[in-house]
């Protein structure tokens, strides 16, 4: 959808509000965060001078979530006015940056064409599965548990959806992704590709239970299949697990260029007939108190094995003029493989504790991601304490652990940020 209808959009539903039997919710939130961040500098990223990340920021949010509505008909606008400020630390040098800009998270239309059928179109943010970590068999939200903490917003699709729901048990929902939101595809230098998905599902026991079917293809890629099941053995217990299998991947691999010991990197699986499978399985379970507690595997069958985990990251760190020029060559794929993750099997656990320690309306989670290949490790703890009634505090510590260029040592060894949420 085009930014200029998106505006022209956001500009008519408080106005169009005022006409007819329109129902009208103009919810909005303002955030302003603060973040202080220690920057990895190791032998990938010397200095901060080639990651660049910025070592502070400060920023200011405005967040509508507007709904118009009029009988069969809805109007969604959930724009994001960000004023951000950034301070980046770069061997002996220090810069600082503002910018002010407007971000669509969704914007979309939505009419009930009747009481089992629905059409939505615009940019959207659909997302399902049981797993906490990834969803693989969504694969046009490909957004994991590495970049979602308190603050993150996902970025909506373009996307034409219907949905058939002829019982409370029943679905089908159709998903079509017609063109790019603004944002690259997860692997390097690929341009947007149009995709289309179908998505069936069925639940019992009141929705305690329930399993799903998801067909899918992507424009100069192919097809790819995917299902998920969460089952409920015992009250509060839950086993579940979400997949999906595609030939061949579009992935970036480390390989010997020629007769060189030099080391490329190339979409080597591309084209292949070979399925691959990506998978996240696991247990919940649901306390009484409101507390919950999940433990899930993680298997990526198409990620890097330990020799392509230690190629990658000696040819990274090789100091080689001709293997340099090769990386150069290749800038992108320092910055991500194109996989959700960068090697094959990690074990994930997360808690969270409302009202943790009897402690009124104050929120605690806790989450840990390790690499069963490396034993690079990722942590981050939040709490979310509210003030007053429409007022709420964040405050989160983000770790990562492991030695330089492994799979979950990201471009932070220790990142704090605290934030205010008002919403009205």
């Amino acid at each position: 959808m085009p930014i200029q209808l998106l505006s022209l959009l956001l500009l008519l539903l408080p106005g169009a509000a005022f006409a007819g039997d329109w129902a009208f919710e103009p919810n909005t939130s303002v955030w302003g965060i603060l973040s202080q961040r220690k920057v990895q500098e190791g032998s990938l990223n010397p200095g901060n001078s080639v990651a660049r990340t910025p070592h502070q920021t400060a920023a200011l949010e405005l967040r509508p979530d507007w709904n118009l509505g009029i009988g069969v008909l809805k109007l969604t606008a959930r724009p994001r006015l960000v004023l951000d400020h950034q301070r980046i630390k770069a061997g002996a040098a220090t810069s600082a940056d503002t910018d002010l800009f407007l971000r669509w998270s969704e914007g979309f239309a939505s009419w009930n064409a009747s009481d089992a059928l629905s059409f939505s179109y615009g940019l959207q943010n659909y997302q399902w599965g049981p797993a906490e970590s990834a969803s693989p068999s969504n694969r046009i939200f490909r957004d994991t548990i590495q970049v979602k903490d308190s603050f993150y917003v996902v970025n909506g699709k373009h996307l034409l959806r219907a949905t058939y729901s002829p019982s409370n048990s029943f679905s089908e929902i159709l998903l079509v992704e017609l063109s790019g939101n603004g944002d690259a595809e997860p692997e390097p230098y690929e341009q947007h590709a149009k995709k289309v998905l179908l998505k069936s599902e069925f639940s019992w026991k009141g929705g305690s239970e329930y399993a799903g079917l998801v067909l899918g293809w992507r424009d100069r890629y192919g097809a790819w299949a995917g299902e998920y099941v969460s089952l409920e053995p015992l009250e509060g217990l839950s086993f579940y697990i979400d997949a999906s299998h595609q030939a061949g991947s579009l992935a970036f691999y480390p390989a010997r260029s020629g007769t060189t010991a030099l080391t490329a990197f190339s979409q080597s699986k591309r084209g292949e007939s070979r399925l691959y499978t990506f998978a996240t399985g696991g247990a919940r379970y649901a306390f009484e108190n409101g507390n919950d507690w999940r433990l899930e595997y993680l298997f990526q069958e198409a990620g890097y094995n330990r020799a392509q985990l230690a190629q990658s990251r000696a040819a990274l760190l090789s100091r080689d003029p001709l293997q340099l020029l090769l990386n150069f060559s290749r800038a992108a794929v320092a910055a991500g493989n194109g996989l959700d993750f960068p090697g094959r099997s990690y074990l994930y656990t997360s808690g969270r504790f409302p009202s943790a320690w009897n402690l009124r309306d104050w929120n605690l989670y806790l989450r840990a991601l390790r690499s069963l290949q490396d034993s690079s490790t990722s942590l981050l703890g939040s709490s979310e304490n509210a003030i007053g009634e429409r007022g709420t505090l964040i405050a989160s510590l983000a770790a990562s652990f492991g030695s330089d260029g492994e799979e979950l040592k990201g471009a932070v060894d220790l990142g704090a940020t605290v934030a205010y949420r008002h919403a009205w």
